[in-house]
């Protein structure tokens, strides 16, 4: 059976060895999409490893990180938890963040977000955050918004976990790289937050 959310990548890509996930696949139920309702009802979730996971598993990776500008971007993405449109404006903002700290400029940056806002722009004209600091933001906003908008068509008929597991594994990745978590600490963190869920 297919790992699921993140797991399905990071098992992929051989970073986690399949047999560490036993356990937690064993409490997961069977894999069921289901229809839900945000974006007119158009939006689908994993009844196996639900979106809201990703942000769960999102936040607690975050935590791990020792940059300051962190921390109020997971008193933001909290405040707007579930509420797609603020969510995105979020994660606009951090990916202005992370292309200015990258070397961007404001005229590129327009050319990969339509909607970018004057606010939006204005970033590339503060200092430029550490660009470690801006990545974990950008993909801490990412998954949030990402599981406040949930599955799409493409990802239910194919099977696929969608961009909040993506954005987890960037994440996942980074922490590994950075030594502030291990692989068996990632799966004992998700299999806490599966265990909180069932208690809640």
């Amino acid at each position: 059976m297919d790992a699921p959310g993140p797991f399905f990548f990071l098992v992929r890509d051989g970073v986690v060895p399949p047999e560490l996930l036993t356990p937690l696949l064993a409490r997961l139920p069977p894999e069921r999409f289901v229809r839900t309702s945000v974006r007119d009802g158009e939006g689908f979730d994993s009844q196996r490893w639900p979106v809201a996971r990703d942000a769960a598993l999102a936040r607690v990776l975050a935590q791990r990180f020792a940059e300051p500008e962190v921390a109020p971007a997971l008193v933001e993405v909290e405040a707007a938890a579930g509420d797609a449109p603020r969510l995105r404006s979020l994660m606009r903002r951090a990916a202005a963040r992370w292309a200015a700290a990258a070397g961007g400029n404001p005229a590129l940056f327009q050319q990969w977000w339509r909607d970018a806002t004057a606010d939006d722009l204005a970033v590339f004209a503060e200092p430029p955050w550490p660009v470690r600091a801006a990545w974990v933001v950008l993909n801490l906003c990412s998954a949030y918004h990402a599981a406040a908008d949930g599955l799409y068509a493409f990802h239910v008929q194919r099977g696929l976990p969608g961009p909040s597991a993506e954005a987890v594994v960037q994440l996942v990745e980074q922490a590994l790289a950075d030594g502030c978590l291990d692989v068996a600490g990632l799966v004992a963190a998700a299999s806490e937050l599966v265990v909180d869920e069932a208690m809640s």
